[in-house]
């Protein structure tokens, strides 16, 4: 199993990395034993084969699990939310409270409560399908950062040169 951070062309991507200043802008979990990628989308949570995600996106950094779950529990999560939809509102709030932050150097109370039931961001989704709790609000790098952190993942594709990134 593979979490990839990745980044495109695409102006939402490139929004994003302005905004965070980190080398990707989205994130997306692969299965070996199914050979999908499944991240959320502005369509909502979606199974792609590993060659459609690659071709709309490059992979910058990606992680491998090492650790000793298994992981056809992470599957199964994921797989229980394909097709619900995407969390505009919450993006739209997470990037503002991002930008306030970033000049104004202002604090931004946390917008947990403005996370909708069923709908995802890819950070969300991520979050959602690792079983991983109180994490809410994270960037894709410092979703990397968090996961590298917890001695259970190994990164297997190295940060292109001249990014900075956070993973």
């Amino acid at each position: 199993m593979r979490v990839h951070f990745v980044r495109s062309n695409k102006i939402g991507s490139r929004l994003i990395r302005a905004i965070t200043g980190e080398s990707v802008s989205h994130v997306g979990l692969e299965f070996d034993s199914v050979g999908v990628v499944i991240h959320a989308t502005p369509q909502g949570v979606d199974v792609d084969s590993i060659e459609h995600f690659r071709r709309d996106h490059e992979v910058v950094i990606s992680l491998k699990y090492t650790g000793n779950i298994n992981t056809k529990v992470w599957e199964q999560m994921a797989l229980r939310v394909e097709g619900t939809g995407y969390d505009f509102l919450y993006l739209l709030l997470l990037g503002t409270k991002l930008l306030i932050q970033k000049t104004f150097g202002l604090i931004v109370p946390p917008l947990a409560r403005y996370m909708a039931r069923n709908k995802y961001i890819c950070t969300e989704f991520v979050e959602y399908s690792l079983g991983v709790r109180g994490q809410e609000e994270l960037t894709p790098g410092q979703l990397g950062t968090y996961l590298l952190r917890s001695g259970q993942w190994e990164q297997t594709q190295q940060p292109v040169y001249g990014e900075r990134t956070y993973v």
